[in-house]
């Protein structure tokens, strides 16, 4: 994985926009706890009125150190956090440096119009640099049957069940 680093764009490990888990910048922080405590993410990007105009993103820390069950308090402005924007096409490797040098962990992947495509965390770039460590996403459901994520690239199908899928392109698809 160390090795195919340098090739990799952040496209092909990023959360697809349909999959992000987002709270809108003007949330009570009971909302926000309750929905850190639901995905289980430690952080979670803030929009205002659409998921396209990212606002940056808010921290498990910030959300606990801040609410009570008892308050209707607000998101503000001081534990709202930056987040990089950045071009889908972007190499991992640069993506890495440039979190690194921010200090950054989360990364908003923006299509050609400035709307956002995906996004991406430190956790995904460790994940593709040393495997996944969450379970597979492939999974027995019966007997003889397999549910299968459409994340999970052709060439693992391929090699978890000895087939050939790919044909003679790989760049129809993938996955």
């Amino acid at each position: 994985n160390l090795v195919n680093l340098s090739e990799s764009e952040v496209e092909d490990i990023m959360t697809p926009r349909s999959d992000i888990i987002s709270l809108a910048v003007d949330a009570p922080l009971l909302e926000a706890k309750k929905l850190i405590l639901k995905s289980g993410f430690s952080k979670i990007p803030l929009y205002q009125e659409a998921l396209d105009n990212i606002r940056g993103y808010i921290n498990i820390k910030e959300v606990l150190a801040n609410c009570n069950d008892a308050s209707n308090q607000k998101i503000n402005e001081k534990m709202i956090r930056q987040t990089l924007f950045i071009p889908a096409n972007m190499k991992v490797l640069d993506l890495i440096i440039m979190m690194r040098n921010s200090k950054n962990h989360i990364a908003i992947i923006v299509d050609e119009y400035g709307g956002t495509d995906g996004l991406v965390t430190m956790s995904d770039l460790v994940d593709d640099m040393v495997g996944e460590i969450e379970q597979s996403e492939i999974k027995l459901v019966g007997d003889k049957f397999y549910q299968v994520s459409a994340r999970v690239k052709i060439s693992e199908v391929e090699e978890r069940f000895n087939l050939s899928l790919n044909g003679k392109s790989d760049d129809d698809y993938d996955t």
